[in-house]
């Protein structure tokens, strides 16, 4: 199916534009941006840079780790760029990618399920989310990586090539090396396409192949990570209210965008949503 097409649709792409160059002003204006835990992730990178800098001594305070444990797709990402760019636009530029990328993987994944491409505008106001106001970056990014990779995985049920298949393997990974919440998700999800395509037993059983490596890595890597202490034994006992059920409900509205004033990110959400229904 192609993306899209025609004069409506370069409406579509200038609003797209517009709004992905309006979700990148927040992100460049201010230099320092207040994200919960951004500061210790952009710190820990820093020191990667500059590990074997002896002006910074870091060497004797800290050791190099590169268990394969998730957030190295970010971590390695901005370490990559920073090697043409300084470190704080390094991350700019990644954050700027995934603003970008939100709308257009939601994009890619109505074309290829039979939506209207329109529904992509809706995801805008989803770049600046809960996990991105805590800095929580790499589950943040993995949410545009879950959209591309349930495309990958269609396009591999709907016909077995050796380029799909590797296609859907990667993607797994990546996902899996942004957060574990977001490979869950996608790994929920992908099965649930693949059971509803198992009357092609060779696509199905194709596409279960080429995401179970994933799985098998997760379990070894959960326990390499107990074994060598990268899994806290005691948490520390935070002062929080108690996470029922309800004050879980009551607090999604705030969990899916940035907490607004009042009950605005609650009406905001059901506008989003009575447009989704329509369009």
């Amino acid at each position: 199916m192609s993306v899209v097409t025609g004069k409506v649709d370069r409406w579509l792409w200038a609003a797209l534009a517009l709004g992905i160059a309006a979700a990148l002003v927040p992100i460049w204006v201010p230099r320092f941006l207040p994200l919960l835990d951004f500061p210790n992730h952009l710190a820990e990178i820093a020191i990667w840079n500059r590990y074997h800098d002896a002006a910074w001594g870091y060497q004797r305070y800290y050791a190099l780790g590169f268990a394969p444990v998730p957030y190295w797709f970010y971590y390695a990402s901005v370490h990559v760029i920073s090697f043409v760019a300084p470190l704080e636009v390094a991350n700019k530029i990644f954050l700027s990618l995934y603003a970008a990328a939100v709308p257009l993987s939601v994009l890619a994944a109505a074309v290829r399920f039979g939506r209207s491409p329109w529904l992509s505008i809706l995801s805008l106001p989803f770049i600046f989310n809960y996990s991105f106001a805590f800095g929580f970056l790499t589950c943040a990014a993995g949410m545009p990586l879950f959209f591309f990779g349930l495309v990958l995985v269609d396009r591999l049920l709907e016909r077995v090539t050796l380029g799909r298949a590797l296609a859907v393997f990667a993607i797994t990974f990546t996902i899996y090396f942004t957060h574990v919440f977001a490979w869950l998700t996608f790994g929920l999800c992908a099965a649930a396409l693949v059971l509803l395509n198992a009357g092609a037993i060779v696509n199905a059983l194709t596409a279960a192949l080429a995401m179970l490596p994933s799985l098998l890595f997760a379990a070894w890597n959960f326990r390499f990570a107990s074994k060598h202490g990268l899994i806290a034994a005691h948490a520390p006992h935070w002062v929080t209210r108690e996470q029922t059920l309800d004050l879980l409900i009551r607090d999604l509205p705030q969990r899916l965008i940035l907490r607004w004033p009042g009950h605005a990110a609650f009406w905001v959400l059901v506008l989003l949503l009575v447009t989704w229904l329509v369009v």
